[in-house]
């Protein structure tokens, strides 16, 4: 161990009050010596080697043959003592697998690869062969396409998402919409499974309406369909602000049945369990779909106080681009909205008031980008509450270690 020279006092780049002495410093390597990190969610720099003597960075050097040193940063001041964490550096991308290239697949990747927040690094379809895929990829940006895997196995256990780098699994096939099959992607060695569709067992996430409930614990989830993002986002306004008593919906367009949109819908709002009844029509429209609500609320209200309601909510900062409020002679053009990516164009010039309570509503959505864009939107807020999560348990274990 390095002692102070003989001939005069060692050099210190900082005030002696500064320096952590080697014993504290051996103790809080220890410490941290024994907590498990995540390096893809992680992001260390080296420790500025002025804050330390001599002897106490040869301590971390000997350190460094069970952990790598860019794994601790240690710090001091005079205020608050002794500090342990991460530096605030850049988060890493989350790198994604997609698996099924149907139009859901290649709308994904195609907003992921546009996207500068987000990494595409294998694509699988279990119903074609790689070269059909890779053909079917021709069409995608060539200067935003980076080297990517292409495979193509139809047994998901077999896909070595892990091996690959993805962490997020975008399951398109609709097929693997159960737990019990979607989770064959996490022994592939995949840590997030995103299912995009509707899903029985799987917890049901909908952005813009009950993201903010979602934990790093949960490893399978439902970002539903776009019927249910649609009426949920109306529903939870109306709900939040006059309590809905009763609600009858008919949907006009291509959609799931009508038991799987009530389920899942009860699924991302509890609290609206047994007061939904809804109607499909599938009638294939041009390029939207309509959604028709006839709403009984529990307080009283006119339909001018819906529309003020929505209209603040489609311009606050959480939902200005999911929902849309179109009112004051704004027409309703399909081709304007055609690549829109908010799930929901509230009608408001065409509802109106019944009587005793009860509301007609209009609302229109599209199955086009809208959808692709809830998906990349959910796998961002899971990469962020995976970081903000483990960098606050980092904390408490180590402020509890040091009490």
């Amino acid at each position: 161990m390095y002692q102070d020279s003989e001939v005069g006092p060692r050099k210190r780049s900082r005030d002696e009050e500064d320096i952590i002495p080697v014993a504290e410093l051996n103790k809080v390597i220890k410490n941290v010596a024994e907590t498990v990190f995540d390096e893809q969610h992680r992001n260390f720099e080296y420790m500025d080697r002025d804050w330390l003597t001599k002897g106490e960075y040869e301590t971390l050097e000997f350190r460094k043959k069970a952990h790598p040193p860019q794994f601790y940063e240690v710090k001091k001041s005079k205020r608050g003592g002794l500090k342990l964490g991460p530096r605030p550096g850049k988060a890493t991308k989350p790198r994604i697998g997609i698996n099924g290239l149907g139009r859901i697949g290649r709308l994904v990747a195609r907003l992921i690869l546009r996207s500068k927040n987000m990494e595409l690094v294998v694509v699988n379809d279990p119903f074609l062969s790689a070269d059909v895929i890779a053909r079917s990829l021709e069409d995608m940006p060539p200067d935003l396409f980076p080297p990517t895997k292409v495979l193509a196995i139809s047994e998901p256990e077999k896909i070595p998402w892990g091996h690959l780098g993805a962490d997020y699994v975008v399951e398109s096939t609709g097929i693997f919409t159960d737990t019990d099959t979607a989770s064959s992607h996490l022994m592939g060695g995949a840590k997030k499974v995103i299912i995009c569709a509707l899903s029985i067992e799987a917890p049901t996430f909908v952005y813009g309406v009950n993201e903010n409930i979602y934990t790093p614990y949960i490893g399978i989830i439902s970002i539903a369909d776009t019927t249910t993002i649609c009426l949920a986002l109306l529903a939870k306004i109306l709900h939040t602000k006059f309590v809905i008593r009763e609600c009858h919906v008919t949907i006009t367009g291509p959609s799931s049945s009508a038991a799987e949109i009530v389920r899942a819908l009860s699924s991302a709002i509890p609290d609206l369990v047994d007061r939904f009844h809804v109607t499909v029509n599938h009638d294939p429209p041009v390029k939207l779909s309509c959604v028709e609500m006839a709403v009984r609320l529990d307080e009283c209200a006119d339909y001018e106080m819906i529309k003020d309601s929505v209209r603040k909510e489609s311009s606050s900062n959480e939902l200005h681009y999911v929902l849309a409020n179109l009112e004051g002679g704004v027409g309703l053009k399909a081709t304007d909205y055609l690549g829109d990516c908010r799930s929901c164009f509230f009608d408001a010039d065409a509802g109106a008031m019944l009587g005793d309570g009860s509301f007609k509503l209009f609302a229109w959505f599209n199955h086009q980008r809208s959808y692709g864009q809830r998906c990349t939107d959910m796998i961002l807020h899971m990469a962020k509450k995976s970081r903000v999560d483990l960098r606050k348990s980092f904390y408490d274990r180590n402020a509890k270690s040091l009490e």
